[in-house]
């Protein structure tokens, strides 16, 4: 006959295997090259002086994704084009309780392109803004910009498409940067409204955010999730172990 103990301690092995394998939930996300407004996304604003649209693949890279090109100049004649998300307030809710996790993999069009809001990744709470700025250097090795922080110089990445993540699965409010898996920055905590006591409209945004400069990107994934909380999981499978400790005893 199996001892009580012993289908305790395997109901407790059943329930760590759903704890560790519960999944992302993506809250919002672009995949290849499909339409960003058939994903969930809207333009914010729109223009037509950009060029935008399907590529499928990305010529010899061999990757499906969507372009924003944009190559017009001056406040009369240049635009933003944004593809952009508004989380809802249980969305903001689930990313502060259980960690998220922001996902962006492109390249940067063209060799040598200063960096540029015209080719941007945002998100933005209520309290804090995010946000990644792209260029190149004349070798296609790709720039990056963190608004209000460095700016990084990937030497030997190359031109191609680069995976770029804000990770915040701790939940602690804070992101840590890594390219293609390789930490960059850790705890980068955003930038606050201006002036102080003012709050954002919360967003999840890609695209160009310029009028007066140029700038051209393929994305191939732009993905908002939230992830697993590990110190949730902890308290669980401690509560578990002292709970068949105790029956022992």
């Amino acid at each position: 006959m199996v001892s009580t103990t012993l289908k305790r301690v395997t109901c407790l092995a059943v329930l760590l295997c759903l704890c560790v394998a519960a999944p992302a939930t993506v809250i919002v996300e672009h995949v290849g090259a499909t339409d960003p407004v058939t994903e969930g996304f809207v333009m914010n604003p729109s223009s037509t002086s950009v060029t935008y649209g399907p590529l499928s693949p990305d010529g010899s890279y061999g990757v499906d994704a969507w372009m924003v090109h944009d190559n017009v100049t001056g406040y009369a004649t240049g635009a933003e084009f944004r593809y952009m998300y508004n989380p809802s307030s249980q969305d903001l809710a689930d990313m502060a309780s259980m960690g998220s996790k922001l996902t962006l993999s492109m390249r940067v069009v063209g060799d040598g392109s200063p960096v540029t809001p015209c080719i941007f990744f945002r998100f933005k709470s209520t309290t804090r803004n995010w946000q990644l700025t792209f260029g190149s250097e004349a070798d296609g090795d790709p720039i990056l910009s963190v608004y209000g922080g460095s700016v990084y110089t990937l030497d030997g990445y190359g031109n191609g498409y680069h995976t770029y993540i804000l990770d915040d699965s701790d939940a602690d409010g804070d992101y840590d940067l890594s390219v293609d898996g390789n930490p960059l920055a850790s705890d980068l905590v955003g930038v606050a409204p201006y002036p102080t006591g003012s709050t954002y409209t919360p967003d999840f945004t890609f695209g160009s955010g310029d009028k007066n400069s140029t700038g051209c990107a393929n994305y191939s994934l732009v993905r908002l999730e939230t992830v697993p909380e590990p110190a949730t999981m902890g308290l669980l499978i401690a509560g578990g172990l002292g709970f068949v400790l105790r029956r022992r005893g």
